[in-house]
């Protein structure tokens, strides 16, 4: 696989304004204006082979060899330009940019307001990926039994060297990992009956920093849409899981499961407030933190929900048979322990940063046995969760829980291979609020969003 990306933002404008409790009224903040000129690209080149090799000794008894090896190449080049009005100029009292961002006000003319280059020192850098891996495994099946063991190498060599550009003898800020970890994975299964099966999983895996995380520029988190400031010393975080599991199918495609699970991360990565820096966010590793839990899970078809005798005629009319409810909810125990390397954190023990609670999505679908037309409304909700570490005895910042419903919608055109898609996302649009404490700190509305698209398969 061969792949590049590229991103360019020409001409960013973030405008910042003031207000004014007395005249209850919002004033531009001139030197609160920036630009900036953004550009990234990425190449990537990626060779992945994978082998599987079937026996079987007799009825019931057989097993799977699986092999495969991975080698990924990844480059990034980034740059930021930023500009800001110079602090010479008089108070500007409007709360119409135009009135200022006009020839008559800014000009050879007028001094006191000069756009200045603000580019900062960890504006520009560039990153190398490289990522070799194999693996080896066997699926073995007796009777009502069945056993999945695997082991998974990688070795990885990331690199995120930040210069500040157009200065001579500049002394990069690197960051990086390179790291080689052994992976296994064992999961056995019963399947008891021909309708219902216990099964237990164990394994282990890896959460890397991303690229820009390790370098020291700041960038938008993407969720939260407050600056971070990366860190070249973040490490990846390694994670041990184990799931016990109980599923009973009511056909091939419906069915209803309990699930008992355990995570314990070492080196989890978490965002923290920078000390006296308003939202200007920090990126780092904490020791160690458990997450444990149980999640419920249903998906079946409404069929015959339409033979009660009190039901209407126009009741049994609704083809229950293309309709499905789906149902999962997740109840999790997350605890984060710092012990002596709290440092500054307010709270040395919590829970890990963006988990919360609980979780739960329920979900209604048609979907006719044609497949000319499919529909889903989701709704999903969660629990109250740490968006951002407290530090210097300021409490921790918390997302509060808002219900968000979307839609989905496709259908298959009269012309062959073509289908057109519709999504309709945040259809109730509740405001999102984060609070300190019992103070509101901050809250806006997201939006809604809708997106079209059509597609064409041969």
């Amino acid at each position: 696989t061969k792949s590049k990306a590229s991103r360019e933002a020409p001409n960013i404008r973030n405008q910042r304004f003031g207000f004014n409790e007395d005249t209850e009224s919002f004033t531009v903040d001139v030197f609160g204006f920036e630009q900036r000129f953004e550009t990234l690209v990425d190449d990537a080149t990626e060779y992945k082979l994978d082998l599987k090799l079937p026996w079987e000794f007799r009825e019931g008894l057989g097993l799977t060899a699986l092999a495969g090896a991975v080698d990924l190449r990844k480059e990034r080049v980034s740059d930021t330009f930023r500009y800001r009005f110079t602090a010479t100029g008089p108070r500007f009292d409007s709360d119409n940019p135009e009135d200022f961002f006009n020839e008559e006000t800014i000009g050879p003319g007028n001094r006191d307001y000069r756009l200045r280059s603000a580019s900062q020192p960890t504006d520009s850098y560039t990153a190398t990926v490289d990522l070799s891996a194999y693996y080896l495994a066997v699926d073995a099946y007796w009777d009502e039994f069945r056993l999945y063991l695997g082991a998974r190498r990688e070795d990885i060599d990331q690199e995120v060297v930040t210069l500040t550009p157009f200065v001579p003898n500049a002394v990069p800020q690197i960051g990086g990992v390179q790291e080689s970890d052994l992976l296994p994975a064992g999961t056995l299964t019963w399947a008891y009956s021909d309708n219902a099966q216990l099964r237990l999983a164990y394994s282990k895996s890896l959460s890397r920093p991303d690229i820009r995380e390790q370098s020291p520029a700041n960038f938008i988190d993407p969720q939260l849409d407050i600056r971070v400031t990366g860190n070249p010393d973040l490490k990846q975080a390694e994670i041990t899981n184990l799931d016990l599991r109980w599923e009973y199918y009511f056909s091939a495609t419906e069915s209803f499961s309990v699930a008992l699970f355990q995570k314990d991360f070492i080196n989890p990565i978490e965002l923290v407030e920078s000390p006296a820096s308003g939202t200007l966010l920090n990126i780092i590793n904490a020791d160690t933190a458990t997450n444990r839990g149980v999640e419920l899970d249903y998906y079946r078809s409404l069929d015959g929900i339409d033979r009660f005798g009190w039901s209407p005629g126009w009741f049994k009319a609704i083809p229950w048979a293309d309709l499905y409810l789906g149902f999962n909810y997740a109840y999790i125990d997350s605890t984060i322990d710092l012990g002596e390397n709290a440092g500054i954190v307010t709270n040395a023990v919590r829970p890990l940063q963006g988990q919360s609670p609980y979780v739960g999505n329920m979900s209604l679908s048609f979907l006719p046995e044609s497949g000319d037309v499919e529909a889903t409304l989701l709704y999903n909700v969660f629990g109250e969760r740490i968006s951002q570490v407290g530090t210097s005895q300021r409490p921790d910042t918390y997302e509060q829980p808002f219900k968000q419903l979307d839609f989905t919608l496709s259908a298959k055109l009269p012309w062959d291979g073509w289908k057109a898609k519709l999504r309709l996302k945040n259809l109730l649009d509740p405001d999102v609020e984060f609070t300190v404490g019992d103070e509101i700190a901050r809250r806006f509305s997201k939006g809604r969003e809708i997106a079209i698209s059509l597609e064409w398969k041969l």
